[in-house]
Order: C-alpha cells, then structure tokens, then sequence
C-alpha cells in the first residue's frame, strides 16, 4: 500500500472528535443566546471548566508537535496535479 493511501484511510477511521475547549465554549455561546445567564455561571464554576482546559491545552501540544513533525518530513511528489496547475 502506498503511504499517501494509508494516511488517507488512517484519517478516515479515525473517530470523529471536538475539542472539549471548543465544545464548551460552543455550549456557552448556545446559553448566552438564549438569555440562560444562570446557567452559564453554573457551568463556568463547575469541574468540566478546567478539564475542557486541560485537555485542550493537551491538544494543542499535540497538534504543535505533529506539525512540527510534518515540517521536518521529507517532500514527496504527489502523483495528482493540484487542481490551478
């Protein structure tokens, strides 16, 4: 199997995942705009606040060190013309 397939098909199976930090601010904008303020501030004091930190700042080392990875990788030629060229 080539590798370009084979990422391609990893990055397929992988299972569909949001970032709690964005989850819970998503959660937080719903609430505002509906006008539930109490609600909110519940939330904001509640445990879910700094795991959602915590994973997210775990992510982000994450998602810096693959790309750091990915800019020390070698180039490969595509065997498809980008579409402009």
């Amino acid at each position: 199997m080539n590798a370009q397939k084979e990422v391609l098909e990893t990055l397929a199976a992988a299972p569909e995942y949001v970032n709690p930090a964005i989850e819970l601010a998503a959660e937080v904008m719903q609430m505002e705009t509906r006008g539930h303020r109490e609600d909110i501030e519940k939330l904001l004091r509640s445990p879910r606040v700094e795991a959602a930190i915590v994973a997210g700042e775990k992510e982000g080392r994450a998602v810096m060190h693959a790309f750091a990875r990915c800019q020390q990788a070698p180039p490969v030629a595509s065997q498809v013309v980008p579409i402009g060229f």
